[in-house]
């Protein structure tokens, strides 16, 4: 079986797990749908990134010799809100959206060059280019639309509580409901609301031409802008749990985010600590490991920041 094939069984079983039979039936589609989006989009196609887990991306070059990247996704609320976010951003620190056809879940965008992503890179330079990133990104909430608000992605601690009911914790309770509860005032409190990307991690950032660093992949969630330091905080994952001064690195990190972004320290470890937890959550939902998580957030909370 070649490395194409593989990678479309692999997707069949995460979209299998997603989405019953209906995400099955969309994988198996895939091949006639880059078939028929290379002729309607005038494309050539190139070769297949390595599998995100929930998509299928290839390289392509269109009609000017451009390079492009073709993204099939379960066409779904998410990948809804991705194009939503795209053309929200007009790629003023995003990649540009060219064509999209949320039917069949497929979006053509422009290729960051190098494209070189922030794992490798420093904490001085990871959260320059997060800077330059968000400054151009984050826009004001559209007035009428789908994207969730941070409040809404809260209901991962309620769905986790009911779940556990009188049944043996993954996570320990005490942790959950401090959590929950630090994650609850950190929104009530929460000051202007932004349409953030909602997973800007250093795999998200990438070097380009356009602009020094150019985000993909949103998610897209209305929130505050402190909201959105809590996926750099809480990442590179796995590789920062290799890390031998992790502790003494993370404390550092967030004090760097808060000169940078003048945001508070409790905020900005309060939302890292709290996104862990709930990424943790979500992981056992997926039934993917979520141990990870917690040691992550465990030492956030070491780190003396979090209230």
């Amino acid at each position: 079986m070649n490395d194409g094939a593989k990678d479309l069984e692999l997707l069949g079983d995460k979209m299998n797990a997603l989405y019953g039979i209906e995400g099955v039936s969309w994988v198996r589609r895939i091949p006639s749908m880059l078939e028929q989006l290379e002729s309607d989009w005038r494309l050539t196609l190139g070769s297949p990134f390595s599998l995100l887990t929930y998509n299928y991306v290839i390289s392509a070059t269109n009609e000017r010799g451009e390079e492009v990247i073709l993204k099939l996704g379960f066409p779904g609320a998410e990948l809804m809100r991705e194009i939503q976010c795209l053309k929200l951003f007009q790629g003023r620190t995003s990649v540009l959206l060219l064509k999209s056809n949320p039917h069949i879940g497929a979006l053509l965008m422009e290729r960051a060059v190098p494209g070189r992503n922030l794992v490798e890179e420093d904490d001085e330079v990871a959260i320059d280019a997060l800077y330059s990133v968000i400054g151009g990104l984050h826009v004001n909430p559209p007035g009428e639309s789908d994207f969730p608000t941070v409040e809404d992605w809260r209901r991962g601690f309620i769905r986790y509580r009911k779940r556990f009911e009188g049944k043996s914790s993954l996570i320990p309770r005490g942790v959950v409901e401090h959590a929950e509860t630090l994650y609850k005032n950190l929104t009530q409190s929460s000051e202007e609301q932004f349409l953030l990307h909602g997973d800007l991690h250093h795999g998200n950032i990438l070097s380009a031409e356009r602009e020094p660093w150019l985000a993909i992949d949103p998610q897209g969630v209305i929130g505050e802008r402190a909201y959105e330091l809590g996926a750099f905080l809480r990442n590179p994952m796995p590789l920062m749990l290799t890390w031998d001064d992790l502790e003494m690195r993370t404390g550092r990190r967030i004090e760097l985010l808060a000169a940078t972004f003048s945001i508070p320290e409790d905020r900005i470890a309060g939302w890292g600590y709290t996104q862990a937890i709930l990424a943790a959550i979500w992981a056992i939902e997926e039934s993917e490991s979520w141990e990870p998580w917690v040691r992550i957030a465990d030492v956030i909370l070491q780190s003396g920041f979090v209230h």
